[in-house]
């Protein structure tokens, strides 16, 4: 009779522990969109299949899921394009970019998942010449981040660099 009540605070332990590892947190002074938010583009091009604002993705291919979210500072003075990264113990927060929102409004980008493939970037298709170290494609291996605005303006493959644990930022577009 004993052995149940100890059955039962170990599979309490061990849940709460397992649903602690697997939540991923926002960045200290950010936050995620909120209803008031959803307007603009994000209301338009939002569908059942499509949060243009997040999305989830192993792109550090470790078996693990991670975030890449449009996330807005508390002050609402700025909004960036992060990448929450969780390993098997911690979690990694990449910003991307950050944006002035008396320049521009969050609800004018989008993020999105990319396909596999050979992508040109924009030094490759001969918008600019090629700089060292720019490569004139990119050779995407598994799904990563897409980064634009809507309508126009320049494209982003924000893809996992395996060789130097980071990011690296492509452009894709002019």
């Amino acid at each position: 009779m004993r052995i149940y009540p100890l059955l039962i605070i170990c599979l309490l332990t061990f849940t709460n522990a397992f649903c602690q590892q697997s939540a991923l947190k926002i960045p200290e002074g950010w936050r995620t969109p909120n209803k008031y938010d959803i307007k603009d583009n994000w209301e338009v091009y939002q569908k059942d299949d499509y949060i243009p604002y997040h999305f989830t993705n192993d792109f550090d291919q470790n078996g693990l899921k991670d975030e890449a979210w449009i996330l807005i500072k508390n002050d609402n003075t700025s909004f960036g394009i992060w990448i929450l990264l969780k390993t098997k113990d911690s979690q990694f927060n990449y910003l991307i970019d950050e944006v002035k929102i008396t320049t521009v409004k969050p609800q004018y980008y989008g993020i999105s998942e990319t396909e596999k493939g050979t992508w040109q970037t924009a030094c490759g298709k001969g918008y600019w010449d090629c700089k060292p170290g720019d490569p004139s494609q990119v050779i995407v291996t598994s799904p990563q981040l897409w980064y634009s605005p809507f309508e126009s303006g320049p494209g982003y493959l924000i893809m996992w660099n395996k060789s130097e644990l980071t990011f690296r930022i492509y452009v894709m577009s002019d």
